[in-house]
């Protein structure tokens, strides 16, 4: 006879998702934190609203994980740690408001996925140039991002999310992201031309949503990959559009 409610006593599935609901002390927290660091088969793991998570320390002996998600740790500021976690492919710090310096994040060059959305802190995003292997960047609500040089190398980007970012007013930078399938540039209020995006030949889901200072559309006009196209609220006329083009909206 088999056993269906069957219980693991292994400690990297017991780790794989860490919330301060379960931990709802400060000292709690910490003492979660420094457990992590015996899990040295742990694969996957995501830390999520640990207020006062200020030391990555414990993390840098799990030199197996592929996946590490940390989630509104708003306290932290320091991600030296994670340096040597060279077998990382994917990283998640979204709402890490704290955070300010990407530079340890460079040896990480395995890196596919990278999540910063809502990071409010960090000013200089030159880091990300070093991340040539990345093909999802989530940059959204990143007020401070404004120069999108520092993605030119980013060549394998297939998609890239740059919701609200609101310093942005020159696209002519990701000409050069060829792979690009996916671009979301919802609440980019600056951006005016978007000639730039007629040289992304893979391009199939574009989000222009209340670009309000975006005004032509021509650019998009006969662009054969493109699948879906949100321009609501957008500074286009969708009166102008062809039929083509309008065949492909949505809201």
């Amino acid at each position: 006879m088999t056993d269906d409610t069957q219980t693991t006593n292994d400690p990297v599935d017991a780790f794989e998702y860490l919330s301060s609901h379960g931990c709802n002390e400060q000292r709690s927290e910490v003492r979660c934190i420094k457990a992590l660091s015996d899990l040295h088969d742990c694969t996957n793991l995501w830390i999520r609203f640990f207020s006062s998570l200020d030391d990555l320390s414990p993390l840098a002996s799990l030199k197996n994980l592929r996946s590490l998600g940390l989630q509104a740790c708003t306290a932290l500021t320091d991600l030296t740690p994670l340096a040597s976690m060279t077998n990382l492919d994917s990283l998640g710090l979204a709402q890490c408001t704290g955070i300010s310096d990407l530079s340890p994040l460079e040896p990480l060059t395995n890196l596919t996925y990278l999540n910063l959305n809502k990071c409010t802190g960090i000013s200089d995003f030159t880091p990300l140039s070093k991340l040539i292997n990345l093909t999802t960047l989530e940059l959204s609500m990143c007020q401070t991002l404004s120069n999108l040089s520092v993605l030119t190398d980013l060549t394998r980007l297939e998609t890239l999310s740059l919701f609200q970012c609101r310093g942005i007013n020159d696209l002519s930078p990701l000409s050069n992201l060829k792979q690009l399938t996916e671009l979301n540039l919802w609440g980019c209020l600056f951006v005016e031309s978007i000639s730039p995006l007629a040289d992304l030949p893979n391009l199939k889901h574009l989000i222009l949503k209340s670009c309000r200072r975006v005004k032509d559309a021509s650019p998009l006009e006969g662009k054969g990959s493109l699948k879906r196209v949100n321009l609501a609220a957008s500074g286009v006329d969708l009166e102008s559009l062809s039929p083509a083009l309008r065949a492909k909206l949505y809201r």
